[in-house]
């Protein structure tokens, strides 16, 4: 390059700086700037888990070679999460995890189970995340099932229903299910010729997590942390699309959190279980959606009964209860594994009865057997 004296070699200086120094926000790698691909290689070769930090960073932001450095990140998140107590893994695996995500990077189930135990939400988003189908193999599904059973102890029901969704071809999930099934139902007593429509309150955001947000070191890249929720939020990605149980988001956040807690919606636990009975059942092969019309009140029913005596009102819980206990039944019965007697179904049934008149100045009936009287 020829420069010249005055205004034009002035500009040819700062043209020469610009091409000299690497752009604004883009790291260094053992010197090297930017993010280029000699760079990303070199920091997954060295020892310096700092350098192996960046060059995740570049390698999740990296668009035009993707699942380039699927095996480097593995392999380096393996190394990591052999040793989280180390202080600098704990930098690092929240950086390599971010990247996996961003570079679409294909784990094995192998490789995304041992992350449960100090990020559970991205071992079951990883699980769920999957393009080779490894996650339904019948030599894995016993894993899958005794992490279900550890979920059910930590009562998180997104993790349940994403882990669920794994083992839907599972036989021995489907007699796990069918052990824990019970059957609730709610009648609603109100005064005759009053109508007050039944609305359930919104459902709240469920959380699952990661181990917060570590705080950047000086010269390392930042991260942010990864959540499991069934409700929809701003910028969150659909990890499961489920619309009979429920939809599954993954998203992101720069905030800290619990790595277990009790989910909010844990209570929708056994209405859970029996759609998953339901859909594995029946719908193992169905196009159009599951079917309800045999089973309309085990999918989510409820009755409403208007006062007039309590001769009535008892009639009628004895001949509601009979009918719902028969219809549980039915559906026991068409899983195939054995035949159940009406005894055996009225154990897994209750029928929670709210009363909901005005004037209670005389008191339900209560027929005892599975009909409960709501405490107010």
């Amino acid at each position: 390059m020829v420069c010249f004296h005055g205004s034009v070699w002035k500009s040819c200086v700062l043209l020469m700086l610009l091409l000299v120094l690497p752009c604004s926000g883009q790291p260094k790698l053992s010197g090297l700037p930017g993010c280029s691909t000699s760079s990303i290689d070199r920091g997954f070769a060295s020892t310096s888990k700092r350098e192996v930090a960046w060059a995740a960073w570049c390698a999740g932001r990296n668009e035009w070679e993707p699942g380039r450095w699927s095996q480097p990140l593995r392999r380096a998140m393996s190394e990591a999460i052999a040793s989280p107590e180390q202080s600098e893994n704990k930098h690092l695996m929240p950086i390599l995890i971010d990247a996996v995500f961003r570079s679409h990077t294909a784990v094995p189930s192998a490789e995304a189970l041992p992350l449960y135990d100090a990020y559970p939400d991205v071992a079951v988003a990883l699980l769920i995340d999957r393009s080779d189908g490894s996650h339904s193999t019948p030599e894995n599904s016993k894993e899958l099932l005794q992490l279900l059973l550890r979920i059910e102890t930590e009562r998180n029901r997104p993790r349940w229903l994403a882990v669920a969704s794994l083992l839907a071809g599972s036989v021995d999930f489907k007699r796990h299910l069918i052990d824990a099934v019970q059957f609730e139902y709610s009648v609603h007593v109100v005064d005759d010729g009053d109508y007050r429509p039944t609305m359930e309150s919104g459902r709240p955001v469920l959380l699952g997590g990661i181990i917060g947000r570590a705080p950047a070191w000086a010269g390392w890249p930042s991260a942010p942390t990864y959540w499991l929720t069934d409700s929809p939020r701003t910028g969150a990605t659909l990890l499961l699309a489920d619309p009979f149980i429920s939809n599954l988001y993954l998203w992101t956040s720069n905030e800290p959190y619990a790595s277990t807690f009790p989910s909010a919606e844990w209570k929708r636990h056994q209405q859970d279980i029996v759609r998953h009975l339901y859909s594995h059942a029946f719908c193992a092969v169905c196009a159009t959606g599951p079917r309800s019309f045999g089973y309309p009140n085990i999918l989510g029913g409820q009755a409403e009964i208007r006062w007039r005596s309590p001769q009535q009102v008892e009639q009628l819980f004895i001949r509601t209860a009979e009918n719902y206990v028969s219809e549980c039944r039915r559906f026991m019965n068409a899983l195939d594994e054995g035949l159940w007697s009406v005894e055996q179904v009225k154990s897994r049934v209750t029928i929670i009865v709210s009363d909901r008149r005005s004037n209670r100045t005389v008191p339900l009936p209560n027929p005892s057997g599975v009909v409960h009287i709501a405490d107010y």
